[in-house]
């Protein structure tokens, strides 16, 4: 399953599962479904939000937004489309 990204998003943009550790980026899009871009804004994760990779590993991403740690899976991060 690949990431599919939409056309009004610049593709040198990254995704947050290629994104190092320890890195701050800003939420550019969500590329997802309905459902998920639900899930993913209740919990803090929206366009336009800074975040910060704690870790990125192989099956599980890492991430804090404000004072919270959220982990993601590979699939959900590699719909999030991030930037400087």
């Amino acid at each position: 399953m690949g990431t599919h990204l939409r056309d009004d998003v610049e593709s040198s943009h990254s995704t947050l599962a290629d994104t190092w550790e320890h890195k701050e980026v800003t939420i550019l899009d969500l590329a997802c479904e309905l459902s998920v871009f639900r899930s993913l804004v209740s919990i803090g994760i929206s366009p336009g939000r800074k975040i910060r990779i704690l870790i990125n590993r192989k099956k599980v991403v890492l991430v804090a937004i404000d004072n919270s740690i959220i982990s993601l899976s590979e699939d959900v991060a590699s719909r999030i489309i991030v930037g400087e």
